[in-house]
């Protein structure tokens, strides 16, 4: 699989290249004309090689498409209250995204990593490749479930209830209204559930869907968003007590390809060259101090800084604040309180002045121990295992220098683990807008800051583009407040 990804996508056949020339195109999903079943008719399944394509495919469309796209925490940081302070990109801080604008996310970009794993689940239970053993065709369904079941998680968050496309039938996906948030929610589950039960039980490289920790986590927070405590709690302590992930001591090793607490990465599966191979790029989209010079004056008029209440945030003598923010000014801004940025990541892509050292090379995270733990302490705080909790929270402030917790109470634990989740997780996948939202706390949050000129409580939705709900002749309705 390792060789598959490295390699350039070959169009091994007429089939293949119109699947690929039909989810990239600049067509919306479901204007995409396929006939039901075509193309697995014409033997996409019959050859090993097609199907390794394929599943190069899936997994390039989940880094670029589902979790890891370009820039997005310019925009969920900012829109929550975590960024500011970034030329051209008021949208997002001022929370005045209209149906016109992408939002957050691509509607488009996920739909299409959802017909990929469509295309797959359809044609892998049957493919009849003589090279295709069984244990090697569950582990690619359980990969196409995860890759479904996360683009959905993506879009039920983002925009509340979507249309549920579980086939690559055009006729029944082209006017399908949105479907209830509880149906989508189910179908996640599902998929996950599937996948766990077809996925390997010992981790491979971390770069691929190929263990049953990768869906058992992201179960885990599945569940918390739905407030499953019992559930969160038993599949977060599935991953941990695996024994398969160690948090890293040093809170420097964190980030890096060799730490022994990623669950998943996706950096490396979303570039194609050797020499980009072991840097987080595109996924760190940070103003590290290993900027070339050049970058480092235009990046830093361009990323958003560190909010004053995040900083704020950290307690005195936190290694994250220390190992995790830069101070950055080459521009000579003349409040130099907002130019602390993100810096998880120390080389950034092709804008980096030097190298990795050998062992220093890193990878975009996409899920890692720490937030696992968190998602186990605060279900447990909500269970009233108040010990069980406090000892998950006290784990990951240890690690960062900090004593162990003084919250005694139900409440103050649980208000405790979120802070945590803040300090730990920040510039993340939009952790912090997604804790927002699920906690009901976003209007309360957004609501006093003096630059969200845009922010009313209806923004915790996104707004469907309205080149969609056209295209549906109205079938699709708006979300209110857009």
């Amino acid at each position: 699989m390792k060789n598959i990804i490295k390699s350039q996508f070959k169009l091994w056949s007429l089939t293949l290249c119109l699947i690929i020339m039909t989810v990239s195109c600049n067509e919306e999903y479901l204007d995409i004309p396929l006939p039901s079943n075509a193309l697995a008719a014409e033997g996409a399944f019959s050859s090993i090689g097609a199907i390794d394509q394929m599943m190069s495919q899936l997994h390039f469309d989940f880094a670029d498409k589902v979790v890891a796209r370009y820039s997005m925490n310019r925009q969920f940081e900012p829109y929550s209250d975590n960024g500011y302070n970034a030329r051209n990109l008021d949208l997002y801080l001022t929370n005045n995204l209209t149906p016109i604008d992408e939002g957050l996310y691509s509607w488009s970009a996920l739909y299409r990593a959802i017909f990929t794993a469509n295309f797959l689940l359809e044609g892998l239970p049957e493919a009849d490749a003589p090279e295709l053993d069984e244990p090697t065709r569950n582990e690619h369904i359980a990969a196409a479930s995860v890759v479904r079941a996360y683009a959905y998680y993506q879009l039920v968050r983002l925009y509340g209830d979507v249309p549920l496309i579980i086939s690559t039938n055009a006729k029944e996906n082209q006017f399908l209204p949105r479907s209830p948030k509880a149906e989508v929610y189910t179908l996640i589950e599902n998929d996950l559930l599937n996948a766990i039960a077809k996925a390997p039980a010992n981790p491979g490289e971390a770069y691929f869907i190929n263990s049953k920790y990768i869906p058992q986590a992201i179960l885990a927070d599945v569940y918390l968003t739905q407030e499953k405590w019992s559930e969160a709690e038993a599949m977060a302590d599935a991953v941990i007590s695996s024994g398969h992930y160690v948090l890293d001591t040093q809170i420097e090793n964190v980030f890096l390809r060799s730490s022994t607490a990623t669950i998943m990465a996706t950096g490396y599966s979303s570039v194609f060259s050797e020499a980009e191979k072991n840097l987080a790029y595109p996924g760190a989209d940070q103003c590290p101090a290993n900027l070339n010079p050049f970058f480092r004056i235009f990046f830093e008029d361009r990323m958003f800084a560190l909010s004053e209440s995040l900083l704020n945030s950290f307690e005195p003598g936190d290694l994250r604040k220390e190992k995790w923010v830069a101070f950055s000014n080459f521009n000579n801004y003349p409040d130099p309180s907002e130019r602390y940025f993100a810096e998880k990541y120390k080389f950034f892509g092709y804008y980096r002045a030097s190298d990795p050292a050998p062992g220093k090379e890193e990878d975009n995270k996409f899920i890692r121990l720490a937030e696992v733990i968190l998602i186990r302490a605060e279900a447990r705080a909500h269970l009233n295992d108040l010990e069980g909790a406090a000892d998950d929270l006290d784990a990951i402030r240890n690690r960062a220098n900090l004593d162990d917790t003084t919250a005694s109470t139900q409440a103050e634990l649980i208000e405790a683990i979120l802070h945590e989740r803040r300090v730990e997780l920040f510039f993340e996948n939009g952790k912090r807008w997604y804790d927002l939202v699920r906690t009901g706390t976003a209007d309360a949050v957004l609501k006093v800051l003096p630059y969200k000129t845009g922010w009313t409580a209806d923004k915790v939705l996104m707004p469907i583009p309205k080149d969609e709900i056209d295209k549906s002749g109205n079938v699709l309705t708006q979300n209110p407040g857009y």
